[in-house]
């Protein structure tokens, strides 16, 4: 029986965009994120989703049931993907075979795949207004997600944490039987190759096999951005292809005795391992590309589906906002509280409650949910850099650098923010504004639109793209790792983590060398593009140069 997957998934996008696109485009065999952070929301929702379809929602605990919350909310999609799946009424089916690129006999369902942003850990054992948690926010959600029903996997990102590490050994659901299969998964979501297999070898000593390396681009993505130092993502992905079965075997071999002393079981099943490229994929082109030339399995696509209701939650006024999204209405900002770089939607309800909050003379907010409450700057009780606690305490003093006045007046909430159009999609109540994280792909679409179109897109059958002229993804990124490097010096938060030397000349070296790789790169692509792009790849050259000999002299 010939199975037809999908050759594309939809990542995690901010704290409630996709929490329900799974129930949504599972049944048609389309994987999907979601995202595990704010477990009032999932609550929401759970009770929801309950209504909607006449079920009647368990009790929950009390105050510290952050796993239960998830746990619940998990089960229920299951049961409702589950039932929408084994109906297979005929309108689903043909549905789902008009969607794919080519038609199989075997229709597998889509997965319900979770993310947790490891560095957001907020620590609940002993919190005065939210009483006393057993875990930590990343390790409650992830025994949220594995004791669960749900089918997908687990995707880590934004960095390393053992104490999650070791929590994840520890359960069965993520070792696989004596045929080789998992219960659960595991992913990676990486920028480069050196992340992949220092991580990787971390979690197969642990007996965890990594089922999947997310490559995604550095910079050109939407939400939180984790700029390497100058390495591209088509450079990035080469020493991926070049390497890849070499890694399999080292990471096999390590995960072997892992699993052995952690489960006593020696198996000597070879589970698969894929390798999937996301950041700013914009056309079948570059999905095709992607996946003919460095063998990925498949590509994400995350910004283009905000524009598209049917699969995301994005309320009726952002929507239109995207849809009008220019040049510089998408910035990378110093918004989000972890002081990692933030694309956000500048035309937000988020930042304009911000610039007003700043004028009136009360920047910060209350921090209603706490998930960002990690420094102890002040007064030792761990706080969130966007609250007004925080910034009230930090710009006590007159004499404070205008930069980190500029850093901190520049905060938000996303924590809460980012989940706002969730809300409002489904007609709950909530009375913040949204905070929206497009990556600057947005640009290059303009409309609203449906599944239907937007996956004949992504297959080549249609373009739902402006006419604008719009450089290749491999193009847009360099241009905005250029755009961050020409800012380090002039923004404290950016000079901070990106402005030392050693860090500078790795950026020249690696960016430099990755510009030579595009030029012979170039070779792959079709006359009219070839063209085009080494046109764009020499504007780039000289931009560089120039930036880096300015950079030399200072």
């Amino acid at each position: 029986m010939t199975t037809m997957h999908h050759t594309f998934h939809i990542p995690v996008m901010g704290t409630g965009f996709t929490l329900d696109t799974p129930l949504k485009v599972a049944p048609l065999g389309i994987d999907s994120t979601i995202s595990l952070v704010d477990d009032v929301l999932i609550e929401h929702y759970y009770k929801h989703y309950c209504e909607r379809f006449g079920r009647e929602p368990q009790a929950l605990p009390g105050i510290d049931c952050r796993a239960e919350r998830i746990r619940l909310y998990l089960d229920l999609l299951e049961d409702l993907i589950e039932e929408a799946w084994k109906a297979s009424k005929p309108e689903l089916v043909a549905r789902y075979r008009r969607l794919l690129p080519d038609v199989g006999e075997d229709l597998p369902r889509g997965s319900i795949d979770a993310n947790i942003m490891v560095a957001l850990d907020a620590d609940r054992t002993t919190y005065p207004d939210r009483g006393s948690m057993p875990l930590s926010d990343a390790l409650s959600a992830a025994q949220g997600y594995l004791e669960s029903r749900a089918h997908g996997t687990l995707v880590l990102s934004a960095g390393v944490n053992k104490g999650l590490y070791d929590f994840l050994a520890a359960h069965e659901q993520l070792h696989p039987d004596a045929d080789g299969h998992f219960s659960k998964k595991l992913a990676l979501k990486v920028s480069d190759y050196r992340s992949a297999r220092i991580q990787g070898t971390m979690l197969a000593k642990l007996g965890l096999w990594v089922s999947e390396f997310r490559v995604e681009s550095g910079l050109n993505c939407g939400g939180h951005a984790y700029p390497t130092p100058g390495i591209l993502l088509g450079p990035a992905l080469a020493d991926f292809q070049e390497n890849r079965e070499t890694l399999y075997e080292s990471l096999y071999t390590i995960w072997q005795r892992g699993l052995e002393k952690r489960t006593g079981r020696k198996l000597e099943c070879r589970p698969r391992q894929m390798l999937t490229a996301q950041g700013g994929v914009g056309t079948y082109l570059e999905h095709k590309f992607l996946i003919d030339h460095y063998g990925c399995d498949r590509t994400g696509w995350g910004t283009p589906f905000l524009l598209v209701p049917e699969v995301v939650n994005i309320d009726q006024h952002h929507l239109k906002l995207l849809c009008e999204a220019k040049e510089g209405d998408t910035m990378l900002s110093a918004a989000s509280p972890l002081g990692i770089p933030f694309w956000t939607l500048m035309t937000s309800t988020s930042e304009q409650a911000r610039l007003k909050r700043n004028q009136a003379g009360k920047p910060g907010t209350t921090c209603p949910k706490g998930y960002a409450r990690l420094n102890t700057e002040v007064g030792g009780l761990p706080l969130c850099t966007a609250s007004r606690q925080f910034i009230k305490a930090k710009l006590k003093d007159d004499s404070v650098d205008p930069q980190l006045r500029d850093e901190l007046l520049a905060r938000s909430c996303i924590c809460h923010e980012l989940g706002t159009s969730a809300y409002v999609s489904k007609g709950l109540p909530s009375p913040s504004p949204a905070a929206v994280c497009p990556g600057p792909n947005i640009k290059y679409f303009s409309r609203q639109l449906s599944l239907e179109e937007l996956v004949d897109h992504i297959y080549g059958r249609l373009s739902v793209m402006d006419d604008k002229k719009r450089p290749h993804m491999f193009i847009e990124e360099a241009r905005q790792y250029l755009g961050l490097f020409a800012r380090v010096d002039s923004e404290l938060w950016l000079k901070e983590q990106f402005g030392t030397v050693r860090f500078k000349e790795a950026f020249a070296t690696n960016f430099l060398a990755g510009l030579s790789y595009y030029q012979q790169l170039a070779g792959q692509f079709l006359e009219q593009a070839r063209q085009n792009f080494l046109d764009d790849l020499e504007a780039v050259k000289v931009r560089a140069e120039q930036l880096f000999s300015l950079t030399a002299e200072a």
